[in-house]
């Protein structure tokens, strides 16, 4: 099964709610950021397959991001048992965006 999955709205609560750790990208495909994370985004969900990484196109599901209270893309969601334990927004420095997203990963698998 492929952990790297496309969430629609109605899939969302679903997603979140039945895995103890799942990850959430809401990208759009105008951003210029969200074409430099996305590949990276994509990497990690290789380096950790028993995790879902969900990615949600804001474009194609406006209701989500708004409902979510998203206002820039890209945001990454980092989720425990349905609760939202870290939000990421944009991109803080290009060279450590991996490194920052894996010892996110970490400290939540951590505990």
């Amino acid at each position: 099964m492929d952990n790297l999955i496309n969430i629609e709205m109605e899939d969302l609560n679903e997603t979140i709610d039945k895995n103890e750790i799942s990850i959430v990208y809401f990208w759009s495909p105008g951003c210029g950021v969200c074409r430099y994370i996305g590949p990276i985004y994509e990497g990690l969900s290789k380096e950790y397959p028993a995790i879902p990484f969900g990615k949600v196109n804001t474009n194609e599901n406006t209701d989500t991001y708004s409902q979510l209270g998203i206002t820039a893309v890209p945001t990454v969601k980092f989720y425990s048992n349905g609760m939202t334990i870290d939000t990421i927004v944009g991109c803080r420095d290009y060279m450590k965006v991996k490194q920052t997203y894996k010892d996110k990963i970490e400290e939540i698998i951590n505990g």
